[in-house]
């Protein structure tokens, strides 16, 4: 991975960006980070189909209003999604040193409905769900990697996902936006 620079988010951390990955601060939910308690943004890979390349990072205030604690969204990521068969959901399954911290790393892996274009030359042609009339759509098996990191008030996310057969392609460079990452707080 080729780095384009060290970038400090605020006083909440700083990480070195990939070459390439486009960045976008915030998420959605209509609230502001201050409103939500939450800050940080994503990185975009390389656009190489339906389902994207991310990596979010984002530092989780004590009282945030989308999860009280690291160990609840631990659960709330890690458990079985709905509809998810056995093994499917990897759970948590190691710890790590992240900024000279005990960190929870962990792994899931869902499917998703990806819509076709009914110009595809493969919209005719299974797999494919017809979702209703005139759309069309496959499933996308996509693995996700967390990183939990406490913080004194708070608690540090990193989440990276990818579809499954490039999961492996990029997950160096999860690992090593991982290992430059820095927690201010």
């Amino acid at each position: 991975m080729s780095v384009s620079a060290t970038v400090t988010f605020g006083d909440f951390f700083s990480y070195a960006a990939p070459a390439g990955w486009g960045w976008t601060e915030g998420s959605t939910f209509g609230l502001s980070q201050e409103e939500k308690g939450v800050f940080g943004g994503t990185l975009h890979g390389p656009g190489r189909g339906a389902v994207p390349l991310t990596i979010e990072l984002h530092y989780y205030a004590k009282g945030n209003l989308l999860d009280e604690s690291a160990d609840r969204y631990i659960r709330g990521h890690a458990d079985p999604s709905p509809g998810s068969k056995a093994g499917e959901d990897l759970g948590p399954n190691g710890k790590a040193t992240v900024s000279g911290r005990n960190a929870t790393v962990f792994e899931t892996r869902r499917s998703r409905l990806v819509p076709m274009p009914a110009e595809s030359g493969g919209a005719n042609t299974p797999p494919w769900i017809q979702v209703r009339p005139g759309i069309r759509a496959h499933k996308e098996s996509i693995v996700e990697r967390f990183v939990v990191i406490p913080a004194s008030a708070g608690f540090y996310a990193l989440r990276y996902r990818a579809p499954a057969a490039e999961f492996v392609t990029f997950l160096p460079v999860f690992e090593r936006v991982t290992a430059s990452f820095r927690a201010l707080r």
